[in-house]
Order: structure tokens, then C-alpha cells, then sequence
């Protein structure tokens, strides 16, 4: 090839790079006033008196954390009351439940923190249709109606072994924190997988060269913490 098609080819790929920058360039700048755009639409429906008016729970719910879920979000929704509701109330809802149940003093008929267990049962179409308390108590009652002897079946066992082994409170908090993230509630267990539970979990953050060598798959801890150590040992 001669220099002058060498120089072409150069100039060639030099400016579609060129271009090639240009568009991802765009690309970027539209997403970002897109999102831009998206928030402000957001942050006014949180401000509108109609659409509070509309959703009456949101009255009930930290506006800060409101206006953070809403800032936080890295993606594009389309404008509508139903994308704001997702992105800023449907999360609030699900952490702080149980705080909200407190601060309005509403009475219950199980331990106001199963309630935050309970919701993550409960659909995101049935939270956004549900717009009182009441009717928040009425889609997790049932719920807790069939997984409150395995909560208490847990917590019984939880504090069993934290007062045999002498717990410290840092190890209490992490034992807790791991069981809260994995545990799965609908599961039923015989009496040996519940005993097991916490002194595997214990084993698994403080001591895990012990437990490299056991078997989880062997019927005598929970489905959920089996599965777990499968994927994290192996």
C-alpha cells in the first residue's frame, strides 16, 4: 500500500473514532438531562399538595429519605405518579413499616417488627393500591399469620445460643445481620436444622476454616444457609 492510501486509512479510522466519541458523547448528555429532568419531575410530584392529597401515606413517611430515594435512582422512569411512587414510596415503605406502624401508635396483633418481614410478601401492585394503614394490615395480617411460629421458632434459638456462648454484643449484631439477609421464613424445619442454624452462621463469620470441611447439603441445617454455603465455600 502506498503512503498516500496509508494516510487515507489513517484519516479514515482516525475520523470515525472521531465520531464514534461524538455519539457515545451524545448519548451520555441526553441520558443525563433525561434523568435530570425525570428527578425534577419527581421532586415536584412529592411537592404537589394534589398528589399527597391522592396518596395520603406519604404524609406518614420521612420526606428527606423521600427526596433521596428519588436523587439516588441512576435510571430514566417515564413522568408519571406511578414511576414516582415506586422509585421514592414503595422502598421507604418496605425498610420502615414497622417505624411508621409505631409513630402512628397503631395497634397490632404481632410484634411490630415482623412487620417489615411480612411485607416483603406483599407485591408492589398491592402496596401502591393499598393507600391506609389499615389496608397495609389487612395484606401482611395473613402473611404473619403463616410465618409467625417460624419467626419466633428463630428468635427463640437466636437467643438460646447467644446466651449459651456468651455473645458479645458485635457478634450478636453480625450474626443477626447475616441471618435477616438470607433467611428464608417459608421454609419448614425439623428441630436439628433450627438448632443448627445460628452455631453454622457463627462458625461461617468467625471461624470459617472450621467449616470448609462440612457437608451443607446433608439435611441438617436450613435449605436457605445450605444453599448459601454451597455458593461462598465452593
Amino acid at each position: 500500500m502506498t503512503m498516500l492510501g496509508d494516510n487515507r486509512l489513517a484519516f479514515l479510522v482516525a475520523g470515525l473514532l472521531i465520531a464514534l466519541a461524538i455519539l457515545v458523547l451524545v448519548g451520555i448528555t441526553v441520558f443525563i438531562v433525561q434523568r435530570q429532568a425525570w428527578r425534577r419531575f419527581a421532586i415536584s410530584r412529592l411537592h404537589n399538595s394534589d398528589f399527597r392529597k391522592k396518596h395520603p401515606l406519604l404524609q406518614l413517611a420521612d420526606p428527606q429519605r423521600l427526596l433521596d430515594n428519588i436523587k439516588l435512582d441512576s435510571t430514566v422512569k417515564n413522568h408519571s405518579d406511578l414511576a414516582v411512587l415506586k422509585v421514592a414510596w414503595l422502598p421507604y415503605l418496605r425498610l420502615a413499616f414497622a417505624k411508621i406502624l409505631a409513630e402512628q401508635h397503631v395497634e397490632t396483633i404481632y410484634p411490630l417488627a415482623h412487620y417489615d418481614i411480612a411485607i416483603r410478601d406483599v407485591s408492589d401492585e398491592q402496596l401502591l393500591t393499598a393507600n391506609t394503614l389499615s389496608a397495609l394490615l389487612d395484606l401482611t395480617n395473613p402473611i404473619l399469620a403463616r410465618l409467625e411460629p417460624h419467626i419466633r421458632a428463630y428468635e427463640m434459638a437466636f437467643n438460646q445460643y447467644a446466651a449459651e456462648q456468651a455473645l458479645t454484643p458485635t457478634q450478636r449484631q453480625q450474626v443477626l445481620s447475616f441471618f435477616s439477609s438470607h433467611v428464608d421464613y417459608h421454609e419448614q424445619l425439623n428441630p436439628q436444622q433450627l438448632e443448627q442454624t445460628f452455631p453454622i452462621i457463627f462458625t461461617y463469620l468467625f471461624k470459617k476454616d472450621q467449616l470448609a470441611t462440612l457437608t451443607a447439603t446433608n439435611g441438617t441445617i436450613p435449605r436457605w444457609l445450605a444453599n448459601y454455603l454451597q455458593d461462598h465455600l465452593n
